[in-house]
């Protein structure tokens, strides 16, 4: 209702002007109650409208979450590993016996202390339905248990870079995993720093642990928070690196950073493994085997096809014209078709021509007067680089400036 005035001037019956007191009075409490009536209304309004707010941001913030993991699982890039669903094994399929961190699997590799790990690429079973992204191969991972409390089996993925792109940040891995009996598994991010100069001390003990691992197939997610850098160093020479670790087996030693998987053994299957940054695990990004491929030959890549595993005597060397650049050796440039994440460490295989020839390594050339192939005697690296690599054939009785007809196959490997 309107507010009441009380009445100062009218002449009352008592020939006094206004209101009496009781009078006055009254009319200001009925002006106080309608005030706090009005503003009790308020009150719930505005209570109703905080509430309703609330509700309205947090179905927003739902459907923002919602629509960016829609998002993000059709953006290509979104999976920080390369590899994750074990296309591509340049070095070879099967590694038995390993006691040494080597890689298998193009950028996965195992690390051990006094344990061993077979690592054996294996197929996925036609029309599995808890193959859930259809993935043709897997890793199956056999650990050998040593008894000692300092023993560990791990596999590890290493990210370049990741330490800086990914420090403060939030991501989660996912994976498919299978086991031979029930095992348990520990997840761990290390952040190092690199060597040469005063480099940072690596930033451990962030693990999880991951447990009722049996039976068929099934898909796991951990989600991390990374430490943040500010204060820390990198080294001058090389600046580290981030590495998801998975911890197959530890000894009592390593109970902190394994998160408690202690000692076990058998056999550990990991497919479509998955890191994102973000809190939710998306669908497994799966990329077109060319640009697969190509991400993989940044840190590892042959001349061989890609399904032959490396060795000498090989039946597909491309045959490359080289110089006699003096009258003791014949000068080649290999030309990479990607660019290397540093200059690579090169290793050289003989092929087949000419037969049984030796050294095994070296490459051959043809000697078109003599109407046969030799054997160089050594291959002379000249320089190499991200890009390629310039190798000398040592051999003898050239023409100088000659151009000869040389055959041999390499591997370039720059890992982290």
């Amino acid at each position: 209702m309107p507010q009441k005035l009380i009445d100062q001037t009218t002449i009352q019956p008592d020939g006094r002007p206004g209101d009496d007191a009781f009078t006055a009075f009254a009319t200001c409490n009925e002006n106080f109650q309608d005030a706090e009536q009005r503003l009790t209304a308020l009150g719930v309004r505005i209570d109703q409208e905080a509430a309703d707010r609330g509700q309205h941001v947090a179905a927003e913030s739902a459907i923002r979450e919602a629509a960016d993991a829609a998002l993000s699982a059709r953006i290509p890039g979104k999976n920080i590993v390369i590899n994750g669903d074990f296309r591509f094994w340049q070095r070879g399929t099967s590694f038995v016996g390993m006691t040494n961190g080597a890689y298998t699997a193009d950028r996965f590799i195992p690390v051990m202390v006094g344990d061993t790990i077979d690592c054996i690429r294996a197929e996925h079973q036609l029309g599995d339905p808890t193959n859930l992204f259809n993935a043709r191969y897997f890793m199956r991972c056999s650990v050998g248990q040593v008894a000692g409390n300092g023993n560990l089996a791990t596999l590890q993925y290493r990210i370049e870079n990741g330490v800086r792109l990914l420090a403060g940040k939030t991501v989660t891995v996912s994976m498919l995993v299978r086991a031979s009996s029930a095992t348990k598994i520990g997840m761990e991010f290390e952040m190092t720093f690199g060597t040469g100069g005063s480099p940072s001390a690596s930033i451990v003990g962030n693990s999880q642990l991951v447990t009722g691992i049996t039976g068929g197939w099934q898909r796991i997610s951990r989600t991390f928070t990374l430490a943040g850098i500010a204060g820390k160093t990198f080294g001058t020479t090389t600046e580290g690196y981030l590495s998801l670790i998975l911890w197959l087996d530890a000894g009592s030693n390593w109970d902190a950073r394994a998160a408690g998987v202690g000692r076990q053994t058998g056999d550990f299957q990991f497919s479509n493994i998955q890191i994102e940054v973000g809190s939710v695990a998306t669908d497994f990004e799966q990329r077109p085997d060319a640009l697969e491929l190509a991400l993989c030959q940044r840190y590892y890549r042959k001349s061989f096809p890609t399904a032959v595993v490396p060795a000498n005597n090989s039946n597909y060397c491309l045959h490359r014209p080289a110089t006699a650049y003096n009258s003791q050796g014949l000068r080649a440039s290999i030309e990479f078709g990607t660019t290397m994440r540093v200059a690579p460490a090169v290793t050289f295989y003989g092929g087949s021509e000419g037969g049984n020839l030796t050294p095994e390594s070296s490459w051959r050339w043809y000697d078109s007067a003599g109407g046969a192939w030799r054997a160089a005697t050594a291959m002379q690296v000249v320089g190499v680089f991200q890009s390629g690599f310039i190798v000398d054939s040592v051999t003898t009785g050239h023409a100088v400036a000659s151009t000869y007809l040389i055959a041999g196959e390499y591997t370039a490997d720059a890992e982290l």
